[in-house]
């Protein structure tokens, strides 16, 4: 269902990304081949990376307005 979705949306030009996937749903997205399917450049370390590649997309210098623009520290970070 997810792969699915993810096709419908790439037709339709959205891209969908994935920050930080834990560990069984890694592995899952691994075993199934969706990472190579939907291209390991959806995937990120951190939300502000995914944030920074979805605004970079968008274009029109929407990371400035964006209402997401708040930035929340990656827990891994603070430490």
């Amino acid at each position: 269902m997810l792969r699915e979705t993810a096709m419908r949306l790439r037709v339709s030009g959205t891209a969908m990304v994935f920050a930080r996937p834990k560990g069984e749903l890694q592995a899952a997205f691994i075993q199934s081949a969706f990472i190579k399917q939907l291209g390991e450049e959806h995937f990120f370390q951190t939300h502000a990376q995914a944030l920074e590649y979805t605004w970079q997309r968008l274009g029109d210098g929407h990371a400035e307005i964006c209402a997401l623009r708040v930035v929340v520290p990656d827990v891994e970070q603070v430490s």
